[in-house]
């Protein structure tokens, strides 16, 4: 009984020992220190623990793996071992390391009989994992002429790699490298968590209002000497934002009230639009309502596909408060662009220079197309809530003469008639951008108790192990 405890407290002391020894994780290429050899531990060879040191294993190749019996990559890959080390007799020696119990660790090793020697329990474990940090399993760490070879995966160890590392020869290994520390509750790469970001090749966030944070958008979709394409809008109105989006994907402006329906309740419209919102309160309103949004996508994707992205980012995130955009086909009342008679048309192919431009109060169209002719129309007057749509027989470029004093149909047509054409009332079909409930069955009010009780589901589900396995 008194050997037992005096082997007892020489155990717990080498452990304490060897524990502040590899304080400091050793990288590829470092010596390994002399602790590592003579520091005497618990190792279990055919099921039976015996007290000694790594000291007759310094001439070999060793290899650590750290390894748990829940992990069923690391199962594999050490029947794999198993088969190799056999072949390879004394020059090489594996390790095994688990941080579980003996009585989880014994029985399940010899039902598989694997040969190696064994080091198990949370006392070996922590010593080696200060030395050789890591998150995911398996972990294999190459040892060899009393330095640090390799830091590599389970599929580094092949019969071919194996004999030429104890023939002296170098093999090219994945360089497994996943001790980075992080928060786990903070978002990767958010203040340096996790490293700078730099490697990142999509992402997006949408966050609330942030004080200080300049109103200035940017898009760029190839920057110069990055990884990524990105687009960034701070403290942007919800509406806003779909406008963006839809406008860019769709390849025509939503922005003017003759392509744009707000089909919510007050209570929600007020949310993602400032319209109405008087100036003295437009601060308050910003602090509680406006969003910024980023989006990070791998180097060179186009504009179009970086904006389909955006549009499916904002409607992914607001289905929360039950609100979606969409561009719809309608069919509503539109100013058509259509030519009288057979008028003459002044714009030809052969004088193809295109100008906008307003001289005394006319504004002067040349060489348009019939496309380009109804966008300036519409800009020119932003109050009419109707789209101008074009006369499907309209073709070529087109020139024409307008005032642009403020609105009035009957005036616009007899500038339009000295040109040869004319506005006309008609219903047509027409792309819209459409802001409206998700689901018309939910009540607005009811919107914040659907997400209190999202987040208490969501709570219910946090969990899980703080090691990975791959």
């Amino acid at each position: 009984m008194k050997h037992f405890f005096i082997t007892g407290v020489m155990l717990v002391f080498c452990s304490l020992l060897f524990a502040q020894n590899f304080s400091v994780p050793l990288k590829v290429g470092d010596s390994i220190p002399d602790a590592f050899w003579t520091t005497g531990r618990k190792l279990f060879i055919s099921g039976k623990g015996l007290n000694q040191d790594l000291a007759p294993f310094k001439k070999k190749l060793i290899i650590l793996d750290f390894w748990a019996t829940w992990c069923g990559p690391c199962i594999s890959s050490l029947s794999e071992l198993d088969a190799i080390y056999k072949k390879f007799g004394s020059d090489l020696v594996v390790l095994p390391v688990s941080d579980q119990p003996e009585g989880v660790v014994l029985p399940f090793i010899a039902d598989r009989k694997w040969g190696f020697t064994f080091m198990v329990g949370r006392d070996s474990w922590e010593g080696l994992n200060r030395m050789f940090p890591h998150i995911t399993i398996p972990h294999q760490v190459w040892i060899k002429d009393g330095r640090v070879l390799y830091i590599t995966n389970r599929f580094a160890a092949t019969v071919d790699n194996i004999q030429k590392t104890l023939d002296g020869k170098k093999v090219v290994v994945h360089a497994k490298n996943d001790a980075v520390d992080y928060d786990k509750k903070l978002p990767l790469f958010f203040r340096g968590n996790g490293g700078d970001g730099s490697t990142v090749r999509y992402q997006s966030m949408i966050a609330g209002f942030t004080p200080g944070l300049l109103s200035v958008s940017m898009s760029n979709s190839n920057p110069g000497g990055q990884l990524q394409s990105r687009i960034v809008y701070p403290n942007k109105q919800v509406v806003f934002l779909y406008q963006e989006a839809a406008s860019a994907v769709y390849g025509r402006s939503f922005f003017l009230p003759a392509r744009f329906k707000m089909e919510l309740p007050t209570e929600l419209a007020i949310r993602v639009s400032a319209e109405g919102v008087a100036k003295p309160a437009f601060t308050k309103w910003a602090e509680d309502n406006a969003v910024t949004y980023s989006l990070i996508l791998p180097k060179g994707t186009n504009r179009r596909k970086l904006y389909s992205f955006m549009l499916e980012d904002l409607n992914r995130y607001f289905s929360f408060m039950n609100i979606k955009g969409t561009v719809e086909e309608r069919m509503v009342d539109c100013l058509l662009l259509s030519r009288i008679g057979k008028a003459k048309l002044e714009g030809s192919l052969g004088d193809s220079l295109q100008s906008v431009r307003v001289v005394g109060g006319i504004k002067k169209i040349k060489n348009l197309s019939p496309e380009q002719t109804v966008s300036v129309l519409q800009s020119s007057f932003p109050e009419i809530k109707r789209p101008i749509v074009f006369d499907k027989e309209l073709s070529g470029l087109l020139s024409l003469d307008f005032s642009v004093g403020g609105y009035d149909l009957a005036r616009l047509n007899s500038d339009l008639e000295k040109s040869g054409f004319v506005l006309k009332e008609k219903k047509r079909l027409v792309q819209l951008l459409v802001i409206s409930l998700l689901d018309k069955k939910v009540q607005v009010e009811d919107q914040d108790q659907i997400q209190v009780k999202d987040q208490a589901q969501d709570r219910g589900q946090e969990g899980g192990n703080e090691h990975g396995s791959l």
